[in-house]
């Protein structure tokens, strides 16, 4: 049969494939789309692909995504690694660390050291015969929150050995009585879990001065001490009449130099030294304008009276002791100006009480009589 216009030219087609080109594309296209679809469905059911999308928040959907929180109020972060997170906290985090928080354990401390080592002494004095070796936390080294503070206690020897140390970095030092250990850091890790030191002690030094009065002279008799810083164990001493005081065997470390009774000071203010091996000598000490009181204590009948017992205490600070010579005579100098209050005492006499006025720069003489 011949289809078309007049003069066209014509092609026979099969009945059975009648169907046009447009159509035949469209059904690809189809099957193009299911074949996709399918093999995306599996992606994302496989969990291999992108999880559908709740529309409503956003967030992927299904129950393989991590489970999400939000803070429980202002401010407030979700804490990384807790139970609903789904984010695991590392073996080796230490929560119990620092003041900064957290701490990553270092491998390099991981075990136990030794240490080995030998003391010594500076000069010609011998090596004392009993010594302690004090081991620390380093001040300065890494691991030192790992360290583990050891006190050994030695004689005899010069020579040590501690097992079983944490590695860490340590403090080390030797002390004895009368003697300053410098410190050694040291350092035991697992490249040096066995050490060997050299310590050493030099001998406590003196610490020494001199007090002079306000015109630059010697004072004599002044009460001086020395207090280490936080304790009450306070020494005293007494300038000679060249107004020079020494203290002997001074540890190093922190101290208050007081003038005057530590009771009732002559001077307010302490002055504050810092002591170190072989000692020091302080710059000279200048006092105030004081006075002085001179007492002849007698009995009724005018006989003067040895060996009476005096002591005081000033309104304005300050404390004095004395006893008479044989001339019954005592003289106490370097006082406050202001009024005194006097105590005498003597055997088979009557304790007496009495005050004076002293003032800067005078010496009040004075007569008092004791009573049988």
């Amino acid at each position: 049969m011949v289809i078309g216009r007049e003069g066209a030219k014509t092609k026979a087609v099969p009945s059975g494939l009648s169907i046009g080109r447009g159509a035949v594309t469209l059904l690809v296209a189809v099957a193009l789309v299911g074949i996709g679809f399918l093999w995306f469905s599996g992606r994302g059911s496989s969990g291999r692909g992108t999880p559908p999308i709740d529309v409503s928040t956003g967030v992927p959907t299904g129950a393989d995504r991590p489970a999400l929180e939000r803070p429980a109020g202002p401010g407030r972060a979700q804490a990384v690694g807790s139970a609903d997170s789904g984010v695991e906290r590392p073996a080796d985090l230490d929560l119990s660390g620092t003041g900064l928080g957290a701490t990553v354990s270092d491998p390099r401390f991981d075990g136990r050291g030794r240490l080995r080592g030998h003391a010594e002494v500076s000069g010609d004095e011998p090596f004392p015969a009993a010594w302690r070796l004090v081991l620390s936390p380093s001040t300065t080294l890494r691991g030192r929150e790992l360290a583990e503070s050891r006190v050994v206690e030695l004689s005899g020897t010069q020579d040590f050995v501690v097992e079983d140390l944490p590695l860490a970095g340590y403090d080390v030092r030797p002390e004895a009585d009368g003697w300053n250990g410098l410190t050694m850091p040291v350092m035991l890790d697992t490249r040096n879990k066995e050490l060997f030191v050299n310590l050493r002690m030099v001998k406590a030094g003196p610490v020494d001065g001199r007090i002079v009065d306000h015109e630059g002279a010697p004072a004599e008799g002044v009460v001086v001490t020395l207090t280490p810083v936080g304790t009450s164990e306070t020494r005293e001493e007494r300038t000679d009449v060249l107004g020079d005081y020494r203290f002997d065997d001074v540890m190093d470390g922190a101290y208050l130099l007081g003038v005057g009774p530590i009771l009732s000071p002559i001077l307010k203010r302490s002055t504050t030294l810092r002591v170190q091996a072989p000692g020091m000598t302080v710059p000279d000490i200048e006092l105030p304008p004081l006075a002085a009181l001179r007492l002849i204590i007698a009995d009724p009948d005018e006989m003067l009276l040895p060996g009476v017992h005096l002591t005081g205490s000033g309104v304005m600070g300050g404390s004095l002791e004395g006893w008479t010579d044989a001339y019954g005579e005592v003289t106490v100098g370097h006082l406050l100006p202001g009024r005194w209050r006097l105590r005498l005492e003597l055997e088979g006499y009557q304790t007496r009480r009495d005050q004076v006025d002293l003032v800067a720069g005078e010496t009040q003489e004075t007569i008092l009589v004791l009573s049988r």
